[in-house]
């Protein structure tokens, strides 16, 4: 059961989805890979700090009937990811178009359920189990161009790498009053292209 759930849960992470927006003191948005983010930034001349925070859920339901054999059940199963994230943005030249680098830093915080007819079907340990995979940290680097089209309108381009982390550990309980410790560690590492709008106020 654990290292199906451990599985389920890698592959949950490595097919995120593949859209970001942005936002700004001003706001912006950003069509490319990776996570959905709502991201506020601060423009401060060639420096642009800014703030940020993802979020992932899935849901999901499922009812037996009853039968002659057996009773009827339901099934409820759920998981959320709420990812923080805060970085730099520096932008090389001035004027209308401009070049930028950036980079940032994450860390997602984990909620999950699986509960048949109310009680749970992961039992405490495998609930932590999967709290920890899905508790992972990274970082994002890139760079890009930004082309202002009026005080309040700029749209660009982005390129950028991501760098994942997880690790967790489980125990198996071997008889004789021994656990058997196992830790597991997994990373992702992709690249994307995003374009990005961004709107100031």
């Amino acid at each position: 059961m654990k290292k199906g759930l451990t599985i389920t849960i890698f592959m949950l992470v490595l097919a995120l989805p593949m859209l970001s927006f942005g936002q700004s003191i001003g706001m912006g948005f950003k069509m490319g890979p990776m996570m959905q983010t709502m991201q506020f930034m601060l423009p401060m001349g060639s420096v642009q700090p800014f703030i940020g925070i993802d979020f992932i859920g899935i849901k999901g339901n499922m009812e037996t009937p009853a039968t002659t054999a057996t009773t009827a059940s339901e099934t409820d199963i759920s998981a959320s990811l709420f990812i923080p994230h805060a970085g730099l943005k520096f932008f090389l030249g001035s004027g209308d178009a401009k070049p930028y680098l950036f980079g940032n830093f994450f860390k997602s915080f984990a909620s999950i359920k699986a509960e048949v007819d109310g009680t749970s079907m992961l039992g405490e340990e495998t609930e932590e189990l999967a709290k920890d995979l899905l508790s992972f940290w990274g970082i994002k680097v890139g760079f890009g161009g930004e082309y202002t089209i009026s005080d309040h309108f700029s749209v660009g381009g982005e390129w950028g790498f991501h760098m994942l982390n997880m690790n967790a550990t489980m125990e198996q309980d071997i008889g004789l009053e021994q656990a058997l410790e196992t830790e597991i560690k997994a990373g992702l590492k992709n690249s994307y292209v995003a374009f990005v709008v961004n709107f100031f106020f």
